[in-house]
């Protein structure tokens, strides 16, 4: 508990309170053995206002990257479109195609190359919430992706 609790107050550094709306940016470099934990601000507790925050991790050769978020617990609107954890498996720092997750639930994903970005964002008249995960290194296996086709292998096309 006592190293949570040091990770947290190392990783609590990036964020700034702007016009009523928390935000806060992190980048980090995973080490295989090492889990590193992604939360919401203020964290046991629910963030009770606007919230944009944004980690980008990144493993090192040979890995991928899992983050597994054991606590989600959002408001559950429609498509997402109140409070949101956004997971891009592709790292994309833009989240243009990532994964939206809200309500109360947890989920795994596991990053496509080296990448992953994830997004925490709310609104302002949010009912709040709170949000923890863990990321982690893993060994790479290419055969454990969910396609080949993600790798651009198409065995059933002859050029």
């Amino acid at each position: 508990m006592g190293v949570l609790l040091q990770t947290l107050l190392v990783l609590t550094v990036g964020c700034a309170l702007t016009a009523g709306v928390i935000r806060c940016e992190y980048r980090k470099y995973l080490i295989p053995e090492q889990t590193y934990y992604i939360y919401s601000p203020g964290y046991p507790h629910n963030f009770t206002s606007a919230v944009q925050c944004r980690w980008i991790v990144t493993s090192p050769p040979g890995f991928v990257a899992r983050v597994n978020c054991s606590q989600i617990v959002l408001d559950d609107s429609p498509s997402c479109s109140t409070d949101r954890l956004l997971i891009s498996n592709q790292g994309d720092p833009l989240l243009m195609m990532a994964n939206p997750y809200c309500g109360r639930r947890s989920v795994t994903e596991v990053s496509i190359g080296r990448r992953m970005a994830i997004s925490l964002i709310s609104t302002r008249n949010t009912p709040g919430g709170r949000v923890l995960c863990e990321a982690t290194p893993e060994k790479e296996n290419i055969f454990h992706r969910s396609s080949l086709a993600e790798l651009g292998f198409q065995p059933w096309i002859q050029s």
